[in-house]
């Protein structure tokens, strides 16, 4: 259910059901020191897709006078990950292929481990999403230190009707002093004590080509984030900040933005995880700052906190609330959701 106060009555109350989707994951090490992973989303949501298209003459002069197309629903389906990886030795791993970029804590935990079912919207607002890539990884036996240096393709922002044109640099550090991370963000895990505390950056030189293919815009992106983790007897909490900064060689004006969310889960001996969460984006604060607020709170659900895998399945109660402060609109939704892996 999803509602929204301010918006035309046709708008205002959401019910049904809204997402559905079916993962599939491929893994396994064929060659010492080569493995590979291919993990695969399937969702119930279709789209038209275009099965044929044909010229007409309506008044059979020998000329087209109209274009006659076939279209069939499809489901839509996303690739998370595909990709291959190299490790020569045991601090040293080298991946190429699809992936989800790791610029913050959050984007390196598992699409069936988050807090929440989705990430943050601070999270995705500076830098979601998969890209084809080549990514180092290297890190100490306990994983008390993780660096990842990483080349990707880079998805540029542009105008309509424009290539986007621009190789995307990346670099991260993890410290964990205790020892590494699951990166579990949810779930019955009894790690020993941790705390961590990691930085990263990317970089994002591109350039925009008009529609006869001559170069336009030239930008410069640079994004940050610095994060906090801590986990102990069933809590999670992850606190993270982010930075952007983008200039434009047509009006050399800097554009910034700021982002941060704070997330908070503890589970009990009975099954059940309370959570909550909280996130703040500041989008072009030097020129016309538009602030959006993220509030989320629920209850996990595992039915099964007794068996072999008492995450098999899992059960989300959740309160949804989303705030434009310049705009004065607002979102309040509740979402049931259920997760069965195997």
């Amino acid at each position: 259910m999803l509602t929204r106060p301010q918006e035309r009555p046709a708008e205002q109350l959401e019910l049904g059901m809204q997402l559905a989707r079916f993962g599939l994951e491929v893994s396994g090490e064929p060659v010492e020191k080569w493995s590979y992973r291919a993990y695969t989303v399937f969702g119930a949501d279709t789209t038209s897709a275009v099965t044929y298209v044909g010229l007409v003459d309506t008044d059979n002069d020998g000329n087209a006078d109209t274009v006659s197309t076939d279209t069939e629903d499809v489901v839509l389906s996303l690739i998370r990950e595909a990709s291959i990886r190299w490790q020569p030795i045991e601090v040293l791993g080298i991946k190429a292929g699809r992936m989800r970029i790791p610029f913050t804590s959050q984007a390196q935990s598992p699409d069936t481990n988050l807090l929440f079912p989705d990430r943050s919207g601070p999270n995705d607002s500076f830098l979601g999403g998969t890209d084809l890539g080549v990514l180092v990884n290297g890190q100490d036996t306990e994983k008390r230190a993780v660096v990842n240096l990483g080349v990707f393709n880079g998805s540029g922002l542009g105008a309509v009707n424009t290539l986007e044109r621009g190789v995307l640099y990346t670099a991260r550090l993890d410290i964990n002093p205790l020892g590494g991370f699951s990166f579990d963000e949810s779930g019955p895990t009894r790690d020993p004590f941790r705390v961590g505390v990691g930085a990263s950056v990317a970089y994002h030189p591109w350039t925009t080509f008009d529609s006869a293919g001559y170069e336009d815009v030239s930008f410069q992106d640079t994004r940050a984030s610095g994060s906090f983790r801590i986990a102990f007897e069933g809590i999670h909490a992850i606190v993270e900040g982010l930075y952007r900064s983008r200039i434009d060689s047509l009006s050399s004006r800097p554009t910034e933005s700021l982002g941060a969310y704070g997330q908070l889960g503890w589970y009990l001996p009975l099954g059940v995880e309370p959570v909550a969460r909280l996130g703040w984006v500041d989008r072009d604060r030097t020129f016309f700052p538009r602030q959006t607020w993220w509030g989320e709170a629920g209850l996990n659900f595992y039915p099964f906190a007794d068996g072999e895998s008492p995450d098999q399945l899992k059960l989300t109660l959740q309160y949804s609330g989303e705030v434009h402060v310049a705009e004065d609109e607002q979102a309040h939704g509740v979402l049931v959701q259920a997760q069965l892996t195997f």
